[in-house]
């Protein structure tokens, strides 16, 4: 029996190690950040019929001041397809959790399907694809946007799906199929726009990167790929918006409201100015210190060993720039994070698998041992038993979500709670709110049925509006007065 586990290769229990201990490991447990509560928030009202496809309702309230009721900051493409999940699972708290299990699972099987283009085109090994995952899942951000149900793990997906299809069209002989690898590449790019915006083009510059690394591919076709490419992703978003006039709609207010404005910096959430805007690069460099440790590491073991792998190859500073093609256009934009790189981190730990994977499957296999196979299982094992035991636990704000859990005994699901100006503007409070009870918030002043008084709130805003409401006898906890309109 243990013969035949030895026959997987060790780096493939790696992977699955890494994934039950940390994406599954930390995916069963309750709480989310605020962007992953906001984009489930809007999927479940949008299956219970509250909001539509091109305009996304969350709340009649917003915590920055202004901003209408339904939703233009970003495409809408991943609230349809997880209000779906909605729709078939009921409002449950693990469905947002689910929908990241299946959007992990299709980036696992996108970077397979890179480094399974990779290799028959351009010669890499094809059963180390592995370590492209396990390489993956050591950026900081990746792992956590995974579990935090962010769009950017849906856009990843689409850019790495289009980057396979546009390789091979770069490769491939047979005019048919380059075609049909040009035409899945252009629906790949629209559909990541749908899914979180431009940044799903950066691909398209995957030919040219290729030309420019020498990679054995004629300019004029890789013109011919990026063009064809391009203008079918132009002709698909075009048609979009003269045949469903909701669409252009959308995109007009999105372009006025969320593009237009990180551009200039007209809103005050996005303020970054100056020397300011290049703290994205301070975020690239954060994120992939770890491969840039390993490539250092590996670099001098190279060196003291004499081996060829001396020299990065021609493929490794192919992905890098691929990498910076997603990552630097950032530079233009005043609003910054660490996680607007998750689409293109992966094409850094893409290089860096290349340039290890030789090395490293040569090490794998050396040092396989029935020790180290059972210790795998077993570590695997381990995190499913762990994983099991902590589902529905809290993974972050757990006195907060415990609280809103509780009120929900007191207060009508989807009732407007009038709270303090601390609370009205602060990002978490009004997700949770939203996505556990469907809660609206508004200013104490428009006298809604309920009003809820936390321990930072000044009491003086309220007390006149208070002598028509009653206090409710049983408040969920102790920080919070809950009264109810007489």
């Amino acid at each position: 029996m243990i013969n035949k586990f030895r026959q997987i290769p060790a780096y493939t229990y790696t992977m699955w190690a890494m994934i039950i201990w940390l994406f599954i490991g930390r995916l069963v447990k309750k709480g989310l950040f605020g962007d992953g509560l906001l984009y489930a928030s809007m999927s479940r009202n949008m299956a219970e019929g509250r909001g539509s496809w091109w305009r996304p309702y969350f709340s009649s309230s917003y915590w920055i001041d202004g901003m209408p009721p339904y939703y233009y900051e970003n495409p809408p493409l991943m609230l349809w397809l997880e209000s779906l999940l909605f729709r078939l699972s009921g409002d449950q708290w693990w469905v947002e959790k689910l929908f990241c299990v299946f959007v992990f699972t299709a980036n696992v099987l996108a970077i397979r399907y890179v480094w399974n283009s990779v290799s028959k085109y351009l010669g890499t090994n094809r059963q180390y694809w592995p370590l492209a995952v396990i390489i993956w899942m050591l950026i900081p951000v990746s792992i956590w946007g995974n579990v935090n149900n962010m769009m950017d793990n849906l856009l990843l997906t689409f850019c790495l799906f289009s980057t396979a299809l546009i390789l091979r069209a770069c490769y491939e002989n047979n005019s048919v199929y380059r075609g049909l690898y040009v035409l899945g590449a252009a629906i790949s790019v629209y559909l990541g726009v749908l899914a979180k915006g431009p940044v799903a083009l950066y691909p398209l510059a995957l030919p040219g990167i290729l030309w420019v690394c020498r990679l054995s591919l004629d300019f004029k076709k890789a013109i011919l790929v990026t063009i064809s490419a391009t203008v079918i992703f132009a002709l698909l978003f075009i048609s979009m918006l003269k045949l469903c006039p909701a669409s252009a709609d959308f995109f007009e207010v999105y372009w006025e409201q969320r593009l237009k404005a990180v551009i200039i910096g007209s809103r005050e959430d996005q303020i970054l100015s100056g020397w300011s805007r290049f703290y994205i690069v301070y975020q690239i460099v954060l994120e992939s210190s770890v491969l840039i440790g390993i490539s250092i590491i590996f670099w001098f073991i190279n060196k003291w060993k004499n081996y060829t792998a001396n020299k990065i190859p021609k493929l490794t500073w192919a992905f890098v720039l691929l990498g910076l093609a997603a990552s630097l256009p950032i530079l233009a934009s005043t609003k910054q994070s660490g996680i607007y790189l998750i689409p293109g981190l992966p094409m850094f730990g893409m290089g860096l698998a290349i340039w290890t994977s030789d090395w490293y499957g040569d090490f794998m296999r050396r040092i396989l041992s029935k020790i180290m196979v059972i210790s795998l299982l077993c570590l695997s094992l381990i995190g499913i038993v762990v994983a099991f035991m902590n589902f529905g636990t809290y993974s972050r704000d757990a006195a907060f979500i415990k609280d809103i859990e509780d009120l929900k005994n007191y207060v009508t699901a989807g009732s407007k709670i009038g709270v303090c100006d601390d609370s009205i503007h602060d990002f978490m409070v009004h997700t949770y709110m939203q996505r556990i009870g469907k809660y609206e918030l508004t200013k104490i002043e428009s006298k809604p049925g309920f009003i809820l008084i936390d321990k930072w709130c000044k009491l003086d805003e309220a007390n006149e509006i208070l002598t028509s409401y009653t206090r409710m006898a049983n408040p969920p906890n102790e920080s919070w007065q809950l009264y109810k309109r007489k």
